[in-house]
């Protein structure tokens, strides 16, 4: 009978462990940032496109509203908006895996 044993050195595996959640985490933010971008550049070209079509549904001229003054309020109503930052490192591994 024989067998063989493999050691397993905790602070390599818990360092390990803390990059790939590190990475994970950046990558989560990463995503975060890129839509919050996103909708902030959308935002105004749907919201000026919804109110022409509405204006022209009800017979109006929409050259009535000033296009370009109302992109600039939209993106800076837009730009105050407080988007939530994604965050997790104040979570720890659990103690099974740290110990």
């Amino acid at each position: 009978y024989s067998y063989q044993t493999t050691t397993v050195r905790p602070n390599a595996v818990t360092k390990i462990l803390k990059n790939l959640v590190d990475d994970i985490e950046q990558e989560i933010r990463n995503s975060n940032h890129n839509t919050i971008k996103k909708f902030k550049e959308d935002m105004p070209k749907h919201i000026i496109e919804a109110l022409e079509q509405s204006i022209a549904d009800g017979g109006g001229d929409t050259r009535i509203i000033g296009t370009k003054r109302l992109r600039n309020i939209l993106l800076n109503i837009i730009n105050k908006l407080d988007m939530p930052d994604i965050s997790y490192t104040d979570k720890k591994l659990p103690m099974q895996v740290v110990c």
